[in-house]
């Protein structure tokens, strides 16, 4: 014989199931996310009405739209693209990890860079600089925080031939 749980009548158990699946198919039918970017500096984004994100993560690249499942995992340092009704945006970013829920996407990285906020012409300095120094490290834990020193620097670079932010055809 099933033992009951206690404070649990069939009624209740009815109601709770129809409120729990009406409220998945409300965050799976949602047809935007909120994007969130936060770095050790603060909050970088706070977006409303999203919706697509492209990132790269380190077993290859994700596109998120609303209502995907729920997971976690790592990304890799890359360009983040995401769209909006009226606009499509490029930012680039170091590593760090991506937390996705039906309606909100929550990115917590080392790093994250808007096109405007970039001086190429010192990023492409920076990057010289870092690879004159990688020839002639000789530790490989420097070896290594100039690898990903350029890494960053290289990323920064990718977002000079994109818009930055475009508006999309309507």
């Amino acid at each position: 014989m099933r033992k009951r749980l206690p404070n649990r009548g069939v009624k209740n158990y009815r109601v709770e199931r129809y409120y729990c699946v009406n409220l998945a198919k409300e965050k799976i039918m949602a047809k935007t996310m909120k994007l969130t970017i936060i770095t050790p500096n603060g909050t970088i984004l706070d977006r409303e009405g999203v919706t697509y994100l492209e990132v790269k993560g380190t077993e290859g690249m994700l596109g998120i739209m609303p209502g995907h499942s729920p997971f976690v995992t790592t990304l890799a340092p890359s360009p983040i693209m995401f769209k909006t009704e009226m606009h499509k945006y490029d930012m680039a970013m170091s590593e760090g990890i991506i937390y996705v829920d039906f309606s909100k996407v929550t990115i917590l990285a080392d790093a994250a860079f808007f096109k405007n906020q970039i001086d190429f012409k010192l990023v492409k300095e920076l990057l010289a600089n870092a690879k004159e120094r990688l020839a002639v490290a000789k530790e490989k834990e420097e070896a290594k925080k100039i690898e990903d020193e350029i890494n960053i620097q290289e990323i920064k670079l990718s977002l000079e031939n994109l818009a930055g932010r475009e508006r999309l055809k309507k």
